[in-house]
């Protein structure tokens, strides 16, 4: 019975090791400007655009793109749901009334790129509203649990997740235009973080 107990105890440590993430921190952005981005490479959207020393916490890298870092925002950041699924009060707070709505980097269904899912009955803060023509749209501050990418040659590791704090955003990323160019292509780009944006 007891050689029955450790074998247990045994499979149950192996597998919280095998799926186990490693050691999460604060990482600080080390050009002009970086965007984060809604999935781990160029082609998705970009969702934040940060400034050189903004911090936030460094979960881990993505299994596929090891370049690509998944990180989260402390105090949550903005995106867009449809309004026809938010019932918004007075005070700017907003109730999801359905499940699984959708939380998108744009205010619109063009770009299928998601950043996540809201669940009927979770609240989220109304920081603006866009009308299109599919219909009005609100901006709202989702919470931290959706991460989000950043390339990994402009965050360096500060130290312990305590130490990450939120960024000042001072316009969202829709008005900020895409770059022609995302990331150095020579030698000689590398050498200037200052223009690179991600």
């Amino acid at each position: 019975m007891k050689m029955l107990g450790l074998s247990i105890v045994g499979l149950l440590l192996v597998s919280a090791m095998a799926v186990a993430e490693p050691g999460s921190y604060a990482g600080e952005v080390t050009a002009s400007r970086l965007q984060l981005r809604a999935g781990p490479g160029e082609a998705y959207q970009p969702v934040l655009t940060l400034e050189k020393g903004n911090r936030f916490i460094v979960l881990g890298t993505h299994a596929n793109t090891p370049e690509w870092l998944r990180v989260e925002i402390p105090g949550g950041f903005e995106a867009w749901v449809f309004a026809r699924f938010l019932k918004r009060d007075e005070s700017g707070m907003g109730e999801m009334t359905a499940d699984r709505v959708l939380v998108r980097p744009r205010a619109s269904t063009k770009y299928h790129q998601l950043i996540g899912r809201l669940g009927k009955g979770e609240k989220v803060k109304v920081v603006g509203e866009k009308q299109t023509e599919e219909g009005l749209w609100y901006r709202v501050v989702v919470p931290r649990r959706f991460p989000l990418f950043a390339h990994a040659q402009f965050v360096k590791n500060v130290g312990d997740t305590s130490l990450a704090s939120a960024p000042i955003l001072k316009k969202p990323v829709e008005e900020t235009p895409e770059p022609a160019s995302t990331a150095p292509a020579t030698a000689e780009a590398k050498q200037k973080p200052a223009t690179v944006v991600l």
